[in-house]
């Protein structure tokens, strides 16, 4: 069956986009998480082979998917990855309902320039790689009703999680995956259990 919606970004399903939005929830923690146990290797025991090479939407990615506009002055990433709780059915649909919502409000954002998503079957990983105008303009998203509604649900989701964000300079453009996976090797991973 043909879909109908028009596509928002060039990714390999909606799942994708759902995934940058749901990255974002954990800017600001609704949820107690538990204390890490071994967090990092559940984020880190599985090789995302099953994953194509990752392109880029927003104002500042070209026609190919690569950052090609370098943006004016100081902008913000935001790195997150995340494991779904991919064997429960009842949380993926959780997962997909909220971010029905979401994917109405994101392409309305201020401030977003580009953003890339990965989601890998195998491992259930979803990673995201967002960048942002502002330190403002990422607060606003992370703070709008749909996102709101999104981090309630979150524990019910996925069972680790791991984000950071940062400052950074034009001289370091354009931003590539490998700086976002490795500005996450240090974070602390939150575990929620069922």
């Amino acid at each position: 069956m043909k879909n109908t919606k028009p596509s928002l970004f060039r990714t390999s399903s909606w799942l994708s986009l759902a995934t940058l939005c749901f990255g974002m929830l954990f800017l600001v923690h609704c949820a107690t998480p538990t204390p890490p146990s071994n967090g990092q290797n559940a984020l880190t025991s599985c090789t995302e082979d099953d994953v194509a090479n990752p392109t880029f939407f927003g104002p500042l990615a070209g026609e190919d998917g690569q950052l090609k506009t370098k943006p004016e002055g100081s902008f913000f990433v935001v790195s997150t990855h995340m494991k779904l709780w991919q064997d429960s059915n009842e949380a993926m649909g959780i997962f997909q309902q909220v971010m029905a919502g979401i994917q109405q409000a994101f392409p309305k954002s201020e401030g977003l320039l580009a953003a890339s998503l990965i989601y890998s079957q195998k491992c259930g990983y979803a990673r995201t790689v967002s960048i942002w105008k502002d330190y403002e303009s990422m607060s606003k998203f992370v703070v709008a009703e749909a996102h709101a509604k999104a981090m309630a649900s979150a524990p019910k989701i996925a069972s680790h999680f791991r984000t950071t964000h940062w400052e950074e300079q034009t001289n370091n453009w354009p931003v590539t995956w490998d700086t976002a996976k490795k500005k996450l090797l240090d974070v602390e991973v939150r575990v929620y259990t069922k």
